[in-house]
């Protein structure tokens, strides 16, 4: 989890990436997710405390992965959560889901746990297929919205500027937020080098 994200949604929100993924898409940025043993179990209750103080200047939460419809039942546990919660109620926030599955791939919880986000951001990555919309990062992606609050947020997706990224260095690491456009990784890598940095492990080779 981290906030505030300011490249994945309305303004600024708490980005939650589930672990886990069986889609396995060629050029992932993201290998580092797969892995459904890579993460750790946490109770719906306790990752809603963590969105609460996380997101109290947010106006919005991001889910992404992995693949979080492969934990469609706690996921909708903590979406039905976080719409009754003073910190939602109070900021009008909206939820942003990313998922690697088409729609019509949806099961009846996939489709529930999806039809409790504002808007959805639907189908598998495709290396081959570059966007220029702000929100989806290869063009057979397809934008979903559920809500008015949806509507008025993500509506016009179909245009905008090219997705672009949020870099976090903390002690812990480096760490990159967004959409990178084909080749974005493997430039910064040589440039990085070049100034005499050196990356260590990174997410979309694991």
């Amino acid at each position: 989890m981290h906030a505030p994200v300011t490249v994945l949604g309305h303004r600024r929100r708490v980005g939650l990436w589930l672990q886990g993924c069986t889609i396995a898409c060629p050029g992932c940025a993201s290998r580092d997710t797969w892995d459904a043993d890579g993460g750790r179990s946490v109770d719906p209750r306790d990752v809603l405390a963590v969105v609460e103080e996380l997101g109290r200047d947010c106006d919005g939460l991001t889910v992404s992965g992995g693949e979080p419809l492969e934990q469609a039942a706690d996921l909708a546990t903590l979406l039905r959560l976080l719409r009754t919660s003073d910190l939602a109620l109070r900021r009008s926030w909206d939820v942003l889901l990313f998922t690697g599955l088409e729609a019509d791939r949806w099961n009846a919880a996939q489709r529930a746990c999806a039809q409790l986000a504002d808007a959805v951001i639907a189908g598998p990555y495709r290396a081959g297929e570059p966007s220029q919309a702000p929100l989806r990062a290869s063009a057979n992606q397809r934008l979903l919205v559920h809500t008015d609050r949806g509507r008025e947020r993500y509506g016009l997706d179909e245009a905008g500027d090219a997705p672009h990224l949020q870099v976090v260095v903390d002690d812990t690491g480096m760490a990159m937020i967004g959409l990178p456009r084909p080749g974005d990784l493997g430039r910064m890598e040589r440039e990085l080098r070049r100034r005499g940095v050196h990356l260590g492990e990174v997410s979309w080779r694991s």
